[in-house]
């Protein structure tokens, strides 16, 4: 239950590339000791190196894809985002996803990689982003998701947008509960005609407006 530090030493010589370089160090230890007849486990313990060789470098993230995770009567609870990159370095995306509804309102929101999960050189990578609401989704519409995203040690936001449609189903039953009620006193004569009788009698009860001398 002690802690060591371990001094490494990378050199940079003139032969070693440009970009990003990936490593690990490794401690074993020197005599496991034990009984020679029987199985043992060679217990190893990794750090992972992640350097960079500054002069020539070449960032290069792009948004692959994004799926949202949706139906026409549900709001998406999360995106999933699949990110390339096709530079000589690793990078750290960053960035956030908002989910707006037909006015403008944002009614939900995620924050992209809060694991700081990097992206390898000429590689891609998986991310799920998990969305929190903000607003109520009672509006039945067209939304729409923006992704804005950038990497560590990058200024510049770059932006993706999506639109799918959404039914409250909540909404969609009222409407139609109101519209069979209607349908049920026009559609029927009989109490088509004591709506009508009904209306007469409120608007004859109504007090008539006084004339302005």
């Amino acid at each position: 239950k002690q802690t060591k530090n371990v001094p490494v030493t990378i050199l940079n010589r003139e032969s070693l590339a440009p970009g990003g370089h990936y490593g690990a160090v490794l401690v074993t230890p020197t005599d496991v000791g034990g009984d020679s007849t029987k199985v043992q486990i060679n217990q190893v313990a990794s750090a992972l190196l992640f350097v960079k060789k500054q002069g020539g470098e070449l960032y290069n993230l792009s948004l692959s894809s994004a799926k949202l995770s949706r139906s026409l009567l549900q709001i998406p609870s999360k995106v999933d985002l699949r990110f390339q990159n096709a530079g000589n370095v690793h990078v750290t995306p960053r960035g956030t996803i908002t989910i707006t509804d037909p006015r403008g309102r944002q009614v939900q929101k995620g924050y992209i990689n809060a694991e700081s999960a990097l992206v390898l050189p000429e590689s891609f990578r998986q991310l799920s982003v998990p969305l929190m609401k903000l607003d109520r989704t009672w509006i039945p519409g067209r939304y729409t998701a923006t992704v804005a995203y950038r990497f560590d040690g990058q200024d510049q936001v770059r932006e993706t947008k999506m639109s799918f449609v959404y039914v409250n189903l909540g909404v969609v039953l009222s409407v139609l509960l109101v519209g069979a009620g209607l349908l049920l006193v026009f559609g029927n004569p009989r109490l088509r005609s004591r709506a009508k009788q009904s209306t007469k009698l409120v608007v004859a009860k109504l007090p008539k407006r006084r004339q302005k001398q």
